[in-house]
């Protein structure tokens, strides 16, 4: 299974649909980067306010993992422009989709005070 993650097996990368025209990988790239880098620091900084509070709501650390599941989404758009990684990417994305619909179930009980 790890190797159907990893091997592209014939599929080309996105950056061919993009004709590998710079003005339309290096923005994207950049973007995604600068992207990913934000909710790579704002997570970090939540659970470090979280864990100096002795917080342990789960709904919280939900959300912290949900937006580092999305810094991972915007990596693997870069990585994919460069290699094809496409079954890796929709992995992910299903993570990135369990995490999300579970923090969107938990984060109203957080707002009433449950």
């Amino acid at each position: 299974m790890l190797e159907a993650l990893f091997t592209p097996s014939g599929l080309t990368p996105h950056g061919f649909c993009l004709l590998w025209q710079a003005n339309l990988v290096t923005p994207t790239v950049i973007a995604n980067g600068v992207i990913a880098v934000a909710y790579v620091l704002i997570p970090l900084q939540l659970a470090f306010g979280l864990w100096r509070g002795g917080s342990s709501r789960a709904g919280t650390w939900l959300f912290v993992a949900f937006i580092l599941c999305c810094a991972g989404s915007h990596v693997l758009d870069i990585v994919t422009i460069y290699e094809p990684l496409y079954v890796l990417q929709v992995v992910w994305l299903g993570i990135t989709a369990a995490v999300s619909m579970a923090t969107a179930v938990v984060l109203p009980a957080l707002g009433r005070g449950r």
